[in-house]
């Protein structure tokens, strides 16, 4: 069952994969299986995360879990619980300690627990989550490193998607470009739903800021159903949005070029034959 929802989760089928780790939950007796019932705890601790859950559900999950790792000595666990702390932190936008807690985590796992450096290392390179007081390329460039390191196909790419956000921070679209469109061909032989749908955004967005308006909406509307594949609300909430927008700026384009259409137009004019006048017989 975990190798299933494992798959699930990387193609961020999180609904699935969360269903999975729900039923092993149920199975998995506090009394009985502590350490399963709590590692599927935190399972779908990081599935709700990209969900979008309530903080207070998500925060409950993790004190649970990690009042039982720490119970059964289990150090690793109880790091993976701080973890995910610090990302909820980082979702409801507590940068500072969302950060001091990632790079403590980092520290420790460091040459010990690669999986939990890997983790660390793209929730502080994904330069987009952290906002415009926090824009460094440098976690970006070693989550890049780690991930080529470790021949980490899928995280290579993300790391590739993370700069492409950085270039566009910087006013750089066309590298901006190169990357996401780079990063999309890779998150496409994976079929990896909502990474492709945020490059997809992301290149609609540029084509938008360059007058394409066609083309934007053809991405967004291509980028709308893996979003919806992934559950992701806020960002379909988004994408209807921009197309709606895109949909009124197109026709108003339209409106205009028929209205300059009639205003060029020539008058054509007609001349009139005389009548003539039929003779008196």
């Amino acid at each position: 069952m975990n190798c299933q929802a494992e798959i699930h989760k990387l193609k961020s089928e999180y609904l699935e994969a969360r269903k999975i780790h729900t039923q092993i939950l149920k199975e998995a007796s506090v009394s009985h299986e502590p350490y399963r019932h709590a590692l599927a705890l935190l399972n779908i601790v990081e599935l709700d995360l990209s969900l979008g859950a309530p903080r207070a559900d998500v925060q409950l999950s993790i004190d649970t879990a990690k009042s039982i790792m720490k119970t059964l000595g289990e150090m690793r666990s109880a790091t993976w619980c701080d973890v995910l702390q610090a990302d909820l932190n980082l979702r409801e936008e507590d940068v500072l300690s969302a950060k001091a807690i990632f790079c403590k985590c980092l520290n420790f796992s460091w040459g010990k627990y690669s999986d939990i450096v890997t983790y660390c290392l793209e929730r502080l390179g994904d330069t987009a989550r952290w906002g415009t007081t926090d824009l460094t390329v440098n976690w970006t460039i070693l989550f890049l490193v780690h991930a080529g390191k470790l021949k980490q196909k899928l995280n290579i790419h993300k790391a590739l998607q993370f700069l492409g956000d950085s270039m566009l921070s910087e006013g750089d679209k066309d590298a901006a470009v190169i990357l996401f469109t780079t990063a999309l061909e890779g998150f496409t032989r994976m079929d990896v739903h909502h990474s492709k749908a945020e490059c997809m955004l992301r290149l609609g967005n540029i084509s938008r800021e360059n007058g394409d308006l066609t083309k934007a909406a053809e991405l967004w509307n291509t980028a709308r159903p893996l979003f919806e594949r992934s559950s992701q609300v806020n960002q379909i909430f988004d994408i209807d949005k921009n197309l709606a927008a895109t949909c009124l700026a197109m026709a108003e384009v339209h409106n205009k070029g028929l209205t300059d259409l009639s205003e060029r137009r020539v008058p054509v004019e007609f001349s009139v034959m005389p009548t003539a006048i039929p003779e008196e017989s």
